[in-house]
């Protein structure tokens, strides 16, 4: 016997939705002969929703400051025409144009992302599929 249960993020339908157009609805179907229960299943779709419900968003800069780390976070506030706001998790760093001039730090290009996810979110999620 399997069970079909559905969970919802409303605020997370909606941000997608006008991120792509259409409903925002993104179907996910988990596969887990461990979940016995109507419970089990939405306490497993909702961690899944609380983990993956948030649109990703991208961004890629150079910077001179020697602070840049991966893992770190940096909120951004630039008004029209970018237009982006938020809180943004440092995912790469590249370092280049070291000791090219005098008196001039290396250039690091960043790529960050407004999604979280760390190696105790990879290893949560690891854990709920072997549950």
């Amino acid at each position: 016997m399997s069970l079909w249960i559905t969970c919802n993020g409303a605020a997370a339908q909606a941000a997608l939705a006008a991120t792509e157009g259409g409903d925002g609805i993104h179907e996910y179907v988990i596969t887990d002969g461990a979940l016995e229960t109507i419970a089990a299943c939405v306490n497993r779709g909702n961690a899944e929703l609380l983990l993956f419900q948030d649109v990703q968003r991208q961004l890629e800069y150079t910077t001179r400051d020697t602070l840049t780390r991966s893992g770190a976070s940096i909120t951004i506030n630039l008004p029209p025409p970018q237009d982006q706001h938020g809180t943004f998790m440092i995912q790469q760093v590249r370092i280049d144009q070291i000791d090219m001039y005098v008196r001039t730090l290396p250039r690091y290009t960043v790529s960050a992302s407004s999604t979280k996810f760390t190696l105790q979110d990879l290893l949560r999620h690891v854990i709920l599929d072997s549950v």
